[in-house]
């Protein structure tokens, strides 16, 4: 039989094992105790205000308020079951809260305000009607599981944020936005942004919900927006019909998170070409003008053959903007020491607003080398380190062997199997005496030897 109860003000130590309902607030006196023993409900139609602790037990709270309600902690409070069947549709955080148990959510909501809402490994939520979290809601992410964040916002609704661990298991934290960004670049953004943070896992699949009235201009022009400092624009999968946003391999946590248009760089780039020497690749480029420009990013892509055109784009250096041009400004970039095979090149420039911009790519072949070779060390002489090339026309087993003016091994800084190809050796001698020394080059039958010069 459930006891009803108009208020209770809890003093020293209360322990309760029959279920309960409190036709008013629970307060919990600073310095003392709330304990739950048995699998018990226990109704609340006020607040609840905790001064002090409480140790829920298996017990399932339930708020069921005609009014708003607020649930208020002097620190982090546990529960065990939350149920929110507030008839007014709103509950306010008043402190962290961590769910061991399950939340049950009917039409109402439950606002975190500047708290944070944490759900316990098994903790699951049920919607039985429109209710959903505001604020901020922290899950663990076993690896290969997908988790629903099951939030929106007072003035949006409910637009809930898909996140799978495909790399790892952790914590991730959700916090959920009304309105356009306030770092966001144009008008055309959408009106609701998140910040995900993660706690141990290294790489995520995400999907972003969205609703129709959050879209400012064309869904047509939009693409998922990153903002760490600047803006970065990943690739993703936008369903328009859904108003959903996909993005698979994310690496960079702790950022922010929207959906707009892409804004134009204030770059004119007016040339992007490459020049190939041996295994090195010198890439050229040109801007007839610059307005607020900031950085170059080069990415590379190795490619199966010279027509592919199946993209895995990494990033493989920088290069400062000028910033502000009206004259001819001209950049390079040097790749080195490549495999043989196809490669393609393309700038991501960025804006110092966080604006960024593509170039179309260039396509270029590295060929395998046609004679095996040594070449001479440098600098010669050296001191401690030297830098040995050597060229392989065929995939060899490969040694390179140092040998001091007596013919004796000191070192072997290669032994292994290696593709056909250019490739430097950076030789430390800083454990050896200063004197001449023999490197010996053997690449299946091919034998080179050439002397250095090391002086300390």
């Amino acid at each position: 039989m459930m006891r009803k109860y108009l208020i209770a003000v809890i003093f020293l130590l209360c322990i309760i094992s029959n279920d309960i309902s409190a036709q008013g607030s629970i307060e919990i006196s600073s310095g003392c105790s709330l304990e739950i023993q048995n699998k018990i409900d226990m109704e609340v139609s006020g607040d609840w205000n905790n001064k002090g602790s409480f140790y829920p037990g298996r017990s399932t709270i339930t708020l069921n308020g005609q009014v708003p309600q607020t649930i208020t902690n002097r620190m982090d409070a546990t529960f065990c079951n939350l149920e929110i069947i507030n008839k007014t549709g709103l509950i306010t955080l008043k402190g962290n809260v961590f769910l061991k148990g399950n939340l049950l959510l009917n039409s109402a909501r439950l606002n975190t305000d500047f708290y944070t809402l944490s759900l316990g490994a098994y903790s699951a939520v049920r919607r039985t009607g429109g209710g959903f979290v505001i604020g901020t809601l922290r899950k663990r992410i076993p690896n290969s599981t997908s988790k629903v964040f099951e939030m929106g916002t007072l003035e949006g609704g409910y637009a809930p944020v898909v996140i799978k661990a495909t790399e790892g298991s952790g914590s991730v934290t959700v916090k959920e936005f009304q309105g356009i960004h306030p770092n966001a670049i144009g008008k055309k953004n959408l009106k609701r942004y998140w910040t995900i943070d993660s706690d141990g896992i290294s790489k995520a699949d995400m999907t972003f919900n969205y609703l129709p009235d959050d879209v400012v201009g064309s869904e047509e022009e939009y693409n998922l927006g990153i903002f760490t400092g600047r803006w970065n624009f990943p690739q993703c999968k936008l369903d328009q019909q859904k108003h959903t946003a996909s993005i698979e391999g994310v690496t960079n946590f702790s950022a922010d998170w929207t959906i707009g248009k892409i804004p134009p760089i204030p770059v004119d780039l007016s040339s992007f070409t490459s020049a190939k020497s041996g295994s090195h690749v010198t890439l050229l480029w040109e801007t007839l003008t610059e307005v607020n420009s900031s950085t170059f990013d080069v990415e590379r892509s190795a490619l199966f053959n010279k027509n592919s055109r199946d993209y895995n784009w990494q990033k493989t250096g920088e290069v400062q903007a000028f910033g502000y041009s009206n004259t001819l400004q001209e950049y390079s970039f040097i790749d080195n020491s490549l495999t043989p095979g196809f490669y393609a090149y393309r700038l991501a420039m960025h804006g110092s607003a966080g604006e960024l911009k593509y170039s179309e790519p260039i396509t270029l072949e590295i060929s395998k080398p046609v004679l095996a070779d040594l070449g001479q060390n440098y600098p010669n002489p050296f001191n401690s380190s030297t830098a040995i090339n050597y060229t392989i026309p065929e995939d060899a087993m490969v040694t390179l062997s140092i040998f001091n003016i007596q013919g004796q091994l000191v070192a072997q800084p290669i032994s292994e199997f290696k593709s056909a190809g250019r490739y430097t050796c950076n030789f430390d001698a800083s454990n050896l005496a200063s004197g001449t020394y023999i490197y010996k080059l053997t690449a299946g039958s091919f034998v080179q030897i050439k002397k250095m010069l090391l002086l300390k």
